[in-house]
C-alpha cells in the first residue's frame, strides 16, 4: 500500500498528464543524479558508483509500480531486476570469451555489463501464463531504459566514458518515455530495438574496454539484436491485423 501511495497518488498522475511523458522519468533521473554527485563529492567514487547502481535498482522498480505493475508481481519485478543486471554481465563476459580460465577472471569483475542482454533477465523472470505474462512484460520492460539511465549515471561518477554515457543516459530516457505509450505487445522489442541502437550510436563514442577488448564485435550484436526486434515488432503488427 505504501508503494501504491508513494508512486501512484492520483495527484502526481495528473502532474504527469500534464506535463508530458517526460516529466516522471527526468524527475527521478533528477533526483538520482543529485543523490550520486553529493556520494560522488561526500564519499568518493567508489561508494557514488555503489549508490548508482541501487538508484538504479530503486528506480526500475519504482517505474515499473508507476506503470500499472501489479503489486503482487513486485517480487517478481525485483528478481527481474536482479536478473537483468547478471544476464548484463553475463553477456559481457560472453562478448569477451578467451578461454575457459580465462572467462571465469573476467565473471569475477563485476563491473562488466552490457545493457544488450539486460532485457534477458526482465524476460526470463516473466509469467509463463500468456494473461499473466503480458501484464508483467510491459511494465517491467518499459522501466527498464530509465534504470538503466540512472545506472549510467554511476558510470559517470565513476568517470567512465562520458560523451557516450550522456547519449545513452539521453536515449535511455526517451526510449522509456516511448515505451509506457505503446500497445502492450510491442513494449519488448521496442525496448531491445531501442537499446541496441542506442548502443550502436555510442559505439564511436567510448573509451577501448579498460579489462579487454570484445572478442564478440558490439556492433555485430547490437545489429542482430536490432534485427531480431525488428522482426518482433512487424510480428506483432501483423498479428493485430
Amino acid at each position: 500500500m505504501i508503494a501504491r501511495s508513494t508512486y501512484r497518488s492520483a495527484g502526481a498522475r495528473d502532474t504527469a498528464h500534464v506535463a508530458g511523458p517526460l516529466a516522471a522519468p527526468c524527475a527521478a533521473l533528477g533526483l538520482a543524479a543529485a543523490c550520486i554527485l553529493l556520494t560522488r563529492f561526500t564519499l568518493g567514487r567508489q561508494t557514488a558508483v555503489v549508490v548508482g547502481l541501487c538508484a538504479a535498482f530503486h528506480v526500475g522498480l519504482a517505474g515499473f509500480l508507476w506503470l500499472d505493475g501489479r503489486p503482487e508481481d513486485a517480487p517478481r519485478a525485483i528478481a527481474g531486476l536482479a536478473l537483468a543486471a547478471a544476464c548484463g554481465h553475463l553477456g559481457w563476459v560472453a562478448m569477451h570469451w578467451p578461454g575457459l580460465d580465462g572467462a571465469l577472471a573476467l565473471a569475477a569483475r563485476p563491473a562488466g555489463a552490457t545493457v544488450l542482454f539486460a532485457p534477458v533477465g526482465i524476460w526470463l523472470s516473466a509469467p509463463r501464463l500468456s494473461r499473466g505474462r503480458a501484464a508483467y512484460l510491459h511494465p517491467a520492460m518499459a522501466a527498464l531504459p530509465l534504470a538503466l539511465a540512472v545506472a549510467r549515471l554511476s558510470c559517470l561518477a565513476g568517470g567512465c566514458c562520458q560523451g557516450a554515457r550522456m547519449l545513452e543516459i539521453a536515449g535511455c530516457v526517451l526510449l522509456g518515455a516511448l515505451s509506457q505509450r505503446l500497445r502492450r505487445d510491442l513494449t519488448a522489442p521496442a525496448v531491445v530495438a531501442g537499446l541496441s541502437a542506442i548502443r550502436l550510436a555510442a559505439e564511436p563514442l567510448r573509451a577501448p574496454d579498460p579489462f579487454a577488448p570484445p572478442v564478440v564485435p558490439v556492433a555485430g550484436v547490437a545489429g542482430a539484436l536490432l534485427g531480431a526486434a525488428a522482426l518482433g515488432l512487424a510480428r506483432a503488427r501483423r498479428d493485430v491485423r
